[in-house]
């Protein structure tokens, strides 16, 4: 269904209208993304709705233009929500704002008896970077240029055309590119993942939203060491707990001596081992589905 094109957040209608057929006030609604549930929430606050609202904030809740009229509705939509868990401790904080103790940090993490098949003792051969979102390639393929070493790079075919095509040439750099309709499944994107040395994830400086945590989380499932860029709304911090390097934004010389410290396989493997127990002991799917649980109780 087409979206609106006022400054109004109503979410998937489509879905929306299809619960609204089917759903009890017995059920809950959980909505594993902030943008599918508005106009629920909006009905909920009114009386019009019943059934109990779980929202998943990724991002701040107020961005872009029309703040106050967004800011209005989102205040409408939190009197409709039961509870607002975030991917970011940071951003359960900016919710808070507006009612306290709705939002709290959750350990979303990955599965890793699905990884477990893919996971490999011996060190991988290259560095890889993949993603979609705020990717820094071009910094990034820049410092494994000047460290020499093996690099890997997924991504969609416009940072290649954009920012990617100086590097088509230099023999230790692998481009797949890809349309955006034509994203890796997991089961091609893990072997890769598998086989790199480490998980690197080079992000454009991001002040005012999440992004790498996907990636980051790949890295824990794996038992890889992560070098990234830093980005305040990450809980994890890779170098406290002794699985990486944080890297300033737009810093090729930074990048290329975190490469270089971690062509040291011993620490390599160290920071390997720490990413697996921590993702094994702390952030993965069970610990993420027993904080949901409690919501819906």
């Amino acid at each position: 269904m087409e979206k609106s094109k006022l400054p109004i957040p109503l979410g998937d209608l489509f879905q929306q209208l299809y619960v609204l057929r089917h759903c009890t006030a017995k059920d809950v609604i959980y909505a594993p993304c902030q943008t599918q549930t508005q106009f629920l929430s909006y009905l909920r606050a009114i009386g019009l709705f019943r059934a109990k609202i779980i929202v998943l904030a990724h991002h701040p809740p107020i961005r872009g233009r029309y703040r106050a009229i967004r800011t209005w509705f989102f205040r409408w939509e939190l009197r409709g929500t039961d509870a607002y868990p975030s991917l970011s401790e940071r951003i359960a904080g900016k919710i808070n704002i507006f009612t306290p103790y709705k939002s709290k940090g959750v350990h979303w993490g990955p599965d890793m008896k699905f990884y477990a098949p893919y996971q490999r003792e011996e060190l991988g051969t290259y560095y890889l970077a993949a993603g979609r979102t705020g990717r820094d390639f071009a910094t990034f393929a820049t410092a494994c240029v000047a460290a020499q070493v093996n690099a890997q790079i997924v991504c969609l075919k416009n940072d290649f055309e954009r920012h990617l095509k100086p590097f088509a040439e230099q023999q230790n750099i692998n481009i797949i590119a890809n349309e955006a309709e034509q994203d890796y499944m997991y089961d091609q994107l893990t072997p890769i993942m598998a086989a790199a040395r480490a998980i690197c994830i080079p992000l454009y400086e991001a002040k005012s939203h999440l992004a790498g945590l996907t990636s980051l989380t790949d890295a824990l499932a794996l038992g890889k060491p992560v070098l990234m860029t830093r980005n305040d709304f990450i809980d994890i911090d890779i170098e406290k707990e002794g699985i990486g390097f944080w890297i300033a934004a737009n810093d090729h010389h930074a990048w290329t001596n975190a490469i270089q410290q971690l062509q040291d396989d011993d620490l390599c493997k160290t920071m390997g081992q720490r990413a697996k127990q921590l993702g094994s002991q702390s952030w993965n799917i069970e610990r993420f589905a027993q904080e949901i649980a409690t919501y819906i109780g």
